[in-house]
C-alpha cells in the first residue's frame, strides 16, 4: 500500500526567468489553519453549552502533534482520528488531550485533500464531549 501525502512545489524565479529556489512541502488537511478555525469554533460551542461549567470555558489554541508527517497521515487513514493538544478552561490555559475523530464526510474530504472546516457542525453543539477531570476532549467531525 502506498502512503498518500500531497506534495506542493513552489518554484521561485526572478523577473528574467532565472531560477532562484524550489520549495517542496507536504500538505495535510489537519493543519495550522484548521487548528485556528477549530479553536474559534470550540469557543463558540462552549458559550452555547447546556453545562454551566463548560459555558465558562474558552480555547486558547489547538496544536498539531510533533510527529512524522507519514505517521500522522497513516494514523488518520487507519484509525479515522488524530491526537492533538488544546488549551482549554476558564482561563484557556489547561492542557487537554484532543481526539479529532473523522466521520465519513471528513475522511472523504481528507483523502481528497479538501478542507475539513465544513465538517464541523455549525448548528449543533453535540459534536464534542469533554472530560474535565481527565483533561480530554473528543471531537466528532461529520
Amino acid at each position: 500500500m502506498y502512503d498518500q501525502i500531497l506534495l506542493f512545489f513552489a518554484l521561485l524565479v526572478d523577473d528574467d526567468g532565472i531560477f532562484l529556489e524550489l520549495h517542496c512541502t507536504s500538505f495535510r488537511m489537519v493543519n495550522q489553519e484548521f487548528c485556528e478555525f477549530l479553536e474559534y469554533e470550540l469557543c463558540r460551542v462552549f458559550r452555547q453549552s447546556d453545562n454551566p461549567e463548560v459555558r465558562g470555558f474558552w480555547c486558547d489554541g489547538v496544536v498539531l502533534p510533533n510527529i512524522d508527517e507519514r505517521y500522522f497521515h497513516k494514523q488518520v487513514q487507519d484509525k479515522r482520528c488524530c491526537m492533538l493538544a488544546a488549551w482549554i478552561g476558564t482561563d484557556g490555559q489547561t492542557n487537554y488531550e484532543l481526539t479529532l475523530r473523522l466521520g465519513n464526510k471528513a475522511l472523504s474530504r481528507y483523502a481528497r485533500g479538501l478542507s475539513l472546516k465544513e465538517c464541523i457542525p455549525a448548528e449543533s453543539s453535540d459534536w464534542f464531549t469533554i472530560d474535565i477531570q481527565g483533561k480530554s476532549i473528543d471531537i466528532l467531525l461529520e
